[in-house]
């Protein structure tokens, strides 16, 4: 086998199993979303969100990092009002769910070993 078509197959696994693990993380907020966090873990898990958005936002030489950055931020305050006692309803838990759901499907499109990707062209400089 050559190269390409190995690099396309490591990436096509490696996407099976990410999107495997947010099928089981939106099916977790999905079907069972009073089954949470307690306040100590939720408060914990948004500090470190925040800071894992703020450190997306700094990095210089990344661009276009402020939409995963805003993400990232945006969920850690949910945490944050989860753990406060804010939002007591888990609505946003299942919009959550399916973003999972739809972010694994998507993986797996943009991974499929038959499709043309991007890289497959030649180098233009």
């Amino acid at each position: 086998m050559d190269t390409p078509v190995m690099k396309r197959l490591f990436y096509f696994s490696v996407g099976v199993l990410m999107a495997l693990i947010l099928l089981w993380f939106g099916s977790k907020f999905l079907f069972w979303p009073n089954d949470r966090l307690n306040d100590t873990e939720l408060f914990v898990s948004g500090a470190l969100l925040v800071l894992g958005g703020i450190g997306l936002f700094s990095v210089a030489d990344l661009k276009k990092n402020w939409i995963p950055g805003g993400v990232l931020l945006l969920v850690g305050l949910y945490c944050f009002a989860r753990a406060a006692g804010i939002i007591e309803l888990p609505w946003l838990a299942r919009v959550i769910g399916v973003g999972s759901w739809v972010a694994g499907f998507m993986l797996l499109y943009i991974t499929w070993p038959t499709r043309k990707h991007s890289l497959d062209a030649p180098d233009k400089m």
